[in-house]
């Protein structure tokens, strides 16, 4: 559905915001709007740098150590209303310097989350993902978490000149 169309939309060169309100409007002539929410994470590979656009998603969290700062505010989903006032977010992040992005599912609990990877402290991304459910208790099964960060990985030597390091390899944990 939303995730096929989204795709299609941006894939034929649409930016995500249009293809977001294009969604919505869809959702409000369907008349079935309100059951997707979306999280999109627009990233440069080259250089860490880029954007999340959000749309009725739970708040999603940038780490690094201790520090987390808390992405998103909430909205209702697409296709609830039709008056244009309800729009997507986007957001500017920077993953250039080691920073995981934890992106939830709806479901949970922001403070305990944002608790929680407060005081974990530097885990790889799977177990941030893993610990993260775990910690916030209920049905784990109505609950997912994604968590992505972008490695730095030296680039090959080219006729004696050592090339920019680039982002190349990155890890999704669900």
């Amino acid at each position: 559905g939303a995730i096929h169309f989204l795709s299609e939309l941006i894939v034929s060169g649409f930016e995500p915001q249009d293809a977001m309100q294009m969604l919505n409007g869809v959702y409000i002539l369907r008349g079935d709007g309100g059951f997707s929410t979306i999280d999109l994470l627009q990233v440069s590979l080259v250089t860490g740098e880029g954007f999340l656009h959000k749309w009725g998603a739970a708040p999603s969290y940038l780490k690094k150590a201790r520090r987390v700062l808390r992405l998103g505010s909430p909205t209702p989903p697409p296709g609830v209303s039709a008056d244009g006032k309800i729009r997507p977010e986007c957001l500017r992040v920077s993953m250039g310097h080691g920073e995981t992005l934890l992106m939830l599912s709806d479901g949970t609990d922001p403070a305990a989350a944002e608790q929680w990877l407060r005081g974990c402290g530097d885990r790889p991304p799977r177990e941030l993902a893993a610990g993260l459910l775990g910690s916030l208790g209920g049905d784990a099964d109505d609950r997912t978490a994604l968590a992505l960060c972008l490695k730095r990985c030296a680039a090959k030597k080219k006729r004696g000149i050592q090339k920019e390091k680039i982002f190349s390899k990155f890890r999704v944990s669900p």
